[in-house]
């Protein structure tokens, strides 16, 4: 059988660690067991080995370096050396596959089974995730200090603290985890389902969207807090001191792989609420513009109506004095000689009625 095709090393759990034409030992070119009792998972590469085989490979591997310090120390004329030194030596071997190193005092064997889960092997399968308290802060393994993804962890307090020397100082910060801890981190919690809404859906529904979005990021960074302070030495300290938990090589890389899972979606929540974010903002932007819109065509109507009223209102007027003249011309022509009164008073009777009046009273005036 030829030997698998060398893949490039990755830090976390890889395609070669997955893929079914690597499930083979590249040591003794053998298929696993269905079951992979027998099979060890280096935690630093996270390549899988027959653990028989593997124990082979580190007592050649061993032996080669302690042959290779003792013929140093000869050919130096260096007096030989040490049990101690020669276990120094002997204690960091080459993975098989990629020649990354790992020591071998905290390898744990036989732990295919115990590490062949979500979230270290992505493709294992998801486990039900719990569903997120009403009160946020709930979901802290410790008291919050500032509110809601904002308060600062006992770890960041005590490396703020420049009295962190003294024990009872330390336990003053141990005091704020809550009970039941344990060596690995508590799963992610269920986020809301988020619909990323178009900017021609109504107001009250993308307002809706970003309050969904704004507690799932909400959630995420609290996990995240979590996730980030399993990892520390402060809080493994804590459970080793308080507790009476050591954390194994295991729980170590449990506790890796969920920062990296939490981190990814947190930053994903964090996408999804600036994206809806921008929807909202544009939506209020063009709900302002066309109420704006709306009053403008609103006061133009009313000025162009009122404009319409008067140019109505003129043109009426001028159709009933033109009308009024023209049945005065009328009059004069078909009755010249009669006393005519047309509308308007004295200043619009006949010229020849007042020609004649004149002539009548001139009359008098000389008889007398």
């Amino acid at each position: 059988m030829p030997r698998p095709k060398r893949l490039l090393n990755k830090t976390g759990w890889t395609d070669a660690t997955l893929r079914d034409d690597e499930d083979i030992c590249t040591i003794c070119l053998v298929e696993y067991e269905s079951y992979f009792d027998n099979v060890t998972i280096l935690l630093n590469c996270y390549h899988k080995f027959h653990t028989d085989c593997l124990n082979r490979h580190i007592a050649h591997t061993q032996r080669a370096l302690q042959d290779a310090e003792i013929r140093r120390r000869r050919q130096n004329r260096q007096p030989p050396p040490s049990e101690e030194t020669l276990a120094d030596v002997a204690e960091e071997v080459m993975c098989p596959f990629c020649s990354k190193p790992f020591f071998v005092s905290t390898l744990t064997r036989n732990n295919f089974n115990s590490i062949n889960l979500w979230p270290i092997n992505p493709k294992a399968p998801i486990p039900e995730l719990p569903e997120a308290p009403e009160n946020l802060d709930d979901i802290l393994i410790h008291t919050a200090t500032g509110g809601t993804a904002t308060g600062n962890t006992p770890s960041i307090m005590y490396r703020l603290n420049q009295r962190a020397d003294d024990l009872d100082e330390i336990d003053h910060y141990y005091s704020f985890y809550k009970d039941n801890l344990g060596p690995r981190c508590p799963y992610p919690h269920m986020l809301l389902d988020i619909q990323i809404p178009q900017p021609t859906d109504s107001l009250e529904f993308i307002e809706m969207q970003y309050e969904a979005a704004v507690r799932n990021n909400n959630i995420a960074i609290n996990d995240y807090s979590n996730a980030t302070e399993y990892y520390t030495t402060f809080f493994e300290f804590f459970l080793e001191r308080k507790k009476g938990i050591t954390i194994s090589p295991e729980d170590r890389a449990y506790n890796r792989a969920m920062k990296n899972k939490t981190r990814l979606i947190l930053l994903e929540t964090e996408r999804v609420k600036t994206t809806i974010k921008q929807i909202l903002d544009d939506a209020k932007t063009l709900l302002g513009r066309f109420k704006s819109g709306v009053h403008h065509i609103r006061d133009s109507v009313s000025r162009r109506s009122k404009t319409i009223r008067k140019k109505l209102s003129d043109h009426a007027r001028n159709t009933y004095d033109r009308a009024r003249n023209t049945l005065h011309r009328l009059r004069m022509r078909t009755m010249p000689n009669m006393y005519v009164r047309i509308e308007g008073g004295k200043k619009n009777k006949s010229k020849k009625y007042n020609k004649t009046k004149k002539a009548k009273k001139h009359k008098n005036s000389r008889k007398c």
